[in-house]
């Protein structure tokens, strides 16, 4: 699979909803869902829709510092996450196309901290599939299990 580097993304600004928020702390943060489109280094045509993206009890202030491993939150969340990517050793022409297709039905993930010490992690992971084109490598294997 092609890495991506550059997305189009439409305006957001209608579209992300915070509360609760000073001194770098979001109580509630969330963005309606995602809707991009661009290409690989190669050219190859590149997608990512998802449903809302949600952030809660973050204490973002690390970042203000140059500190990320200070990032802490409470809640976090994405569902309905959809990406397409071509494969680069797969021609686009090929039958079935050479787009691997991500779906992903939800993402959470939630911690507890005690000041700066985290006390507590989880992470679950639902509804993931990966669907190599038929004509790739990867696809072929599957086809032939």
């Amino acid at each position: 699979m092609a890495s991506a580097r550059h997305y189009d993304l439409p305006r957001a600004d209608d579209r992300i909803a915070a509360g609760a928020v000073g001194d770098g702390k979001v109580g509630h943060a969330e963005l309606a869902g995602i809707d991009g489109a661009g290409k690989t280094d190669e050219g190859g045509p590149v997608t990512i829709k998802s449903g809302p993206v949600v952030l809660d009890g973050a204490d973002l202030s690390s970042l203000l510092t140059a500190n990320p491993g200070g990032l802490r939150f409470s809640r976090f969340s994405w569902t309905n996450v959809a990406i397409t990517a071509p494969d680069k050793d797969t021609p686009a022409t090929a039958a079935g196309g050479n787009l691997y297709t991500i779906n992903l039905g939800a993402l959470t993930a939630g911690a507890t901290f005690d000041g700066s010490i985290p006390l507590k992690g989880a992470m679950s992971i639902k509804g993931l599939s990966v669907q190599p084109p038929t004509a790739a490598v990867a696809g072929q294997q599957l086809k032939a299990e």
